[in-house]
């Protein structure tokens, strides 16, 4: 059996979790290469908004991983 993969917060109270989700359902991937794709995007553009003054912070990479599952 393949692994997918998700991406994963560091939370504070839960630990890991993954948030990501398409009509409310969690996100997966088939490869770690389209995780990877998707994490990389959303760092772009999160760096994109901070540089435009849409949001005070950047995000921080060390808060997200991407995890095999089953």
């Amino acid at each position: 059996m393949r692994n997918k993969y998700i991406i994963e917060i560091n939370t504070i109270f839960d630990g890991w979790v993954n948030v990501w989700t398409i009509d409310g359902e969690p996100q997966t991937f088939l490869t770690f290469k389209q995780a990877k794709k998707e994490f990389d995007l959303m760092f772009k553009e999160a760096g994109e908004e901070y540089k435009a003054g849409n949001v005070e912070d950047l995000l921080d990479r060390s808060d997200y991983r991407i995890t095999p599952i089953n």
